[in-house]
């Protein structure tokens, strides 16, 4: 790819399943102007492999890569635990569930740009404050998409305190803790 496309930027990829993208994505070295890929419709993962296309994504052109997007159509991905990725600068990614955030935020530590839909329903109240998230001493601008789950007050200020120059964010959630609104 590189001889062939020596000064690709960007990359975009439609509708493909986990075996194709880890194919293609390790056809991806010496791309030295690579840093940004989109995934749109990202076909489901299962469970076992989510961790191994996370780790082979963000590895990509010999962890060159800054920017990973993908839309909210895609399947869900997950970190393991020991995994760092300093190179990322900006993620959007599809989580399952609210316990998955500790493990994403010790990956991705320089993280400027963090933008997260979790997709399932974990109502178990407090959950949040029973996990230790890592500061995200670089991140700017967040947004959180979690309409499945009914969070609380405490639990939106334990993650935004992991945050601490964040510019920006954005939250689309689901509450019934009326100190919301109060």
């Amino acid at each position: 790819m590189s001889t062939v496309f020596p000064h690709l930027e960007k990359l975009s990829l439609v509708e493909l399943d986990h075996n194709q993208l880890a194919a293609f994505l390790d056809t991806l070295h010496d791309l030295n102007h690579l840093v940004e890929i989109h995934l749109y419709h990202l076909s489901p993962i299962t469970e076992d492999y989510r961790p191994t296309i996370l780790r082979t994504l963000l590895q990509a052109n010999d962890n060159q890569l800054t920017s990973i997007l993908l839309d909210d159509l895609s399947s869900c991905l997950s970190v393991n635990g020991t995994d760092r990725y300093l190179n990322i600068l900006q993620l959007r990614i599809n989580m399952r569930r609210v316990t998955d955030l500790p493990s994403l935020f010790a990956a991705v530590p320089s993280v400027r740009y963090l933008d997260v839909i979790l997709v399932e329903d974990d109502d178990v109240p407090g959950q949040l404050g029973e996990i230790n998230v890592s500061p995200l001493l670089y991140l700017t601008d967040f947004r959180l998409k979690s309409i499945r789950r009914c969070w609380t007050l405490e639990e939106l200020l334990i993650l935004l305190g992991s945050l601490p120059i964040v510019q920006e964010f954005s939250l689309y959630l689901s509450t019934d803790d009326q100190r919301f609104v109060d």
